[in-house]
């Protein structure tokens, strides 16, 4: 579906998503140049293929912990911001259970954006606390499991702003 949208996205304003994206997202996150591969008819993949350094993965979480606001530039729309962050889709499993419009959403609280091998954006809103993680382990699901409980259970409660 994220590819099929690219495609809709090309069609709508002639502009790949990579091009959109440098007028429209990248700048005003002060992200530079990134390498987007391209899928069919070398129009950017909507799904995958976007490489982005740790600090510019961060700040894409930064940007939903701020309700779409990058400094004074309301970059997405606090509805939007809440419609993708919200259960869309069950996945019936205790460590993960609800998915929303990519980003996974674990049972307690915040949101995660979770790629390839290891790749992670976790945004704590309550926390006002973004964690991102890179990794060159390839998708070995007992590897991510452990990597998404260690930054829940251990990274995200030293941030905790009940005390």
């Amino acid at each position: 579906a994220c590819h099929l949208n690219s495609h809709v996205l090309y069609y709508a304003t002639e502009m790949t998503p990579s091009e959109f994206a440098e007028i429209n997202l990248f700048p005003y996150l002060g992200i530079e140049n990134p390498q987007w591969f391209n899928g069919y008819n070398n129009i950017n993949d909507g799904s995958a293929s976007l490489t982005l350094t740790l600090r510019d993965m961060v700040k894409l979480g930064q940007l939903y912990l701020q309700n779409g606001y990058s400094g004074d530039n309301q970059i997405l729309s606090s509805e939007w911001i809440a419609e993708a962050t919200s259960m869309q889709v069950s996945t019936n499993s205790s460590e993960i259970p609800g998915y929303g419009y990519l980003w996974w959403l674990p049972p307690e609280e915040g949101f995660m954006a979770i790629g390839y091998g290891g790749q992670c954006i976790a945004v704590y809103p309550e926390r006002e606390l973004v964690v991102g993680t890179h990794s060159t382990i390839n998708s070995d699901t007992i590897y991510m499991s452990q990597l998404l409980g260690y930054i829940h259970n251990h990274i995200a409660p030293i941030f905790d702003n009940d005390e």
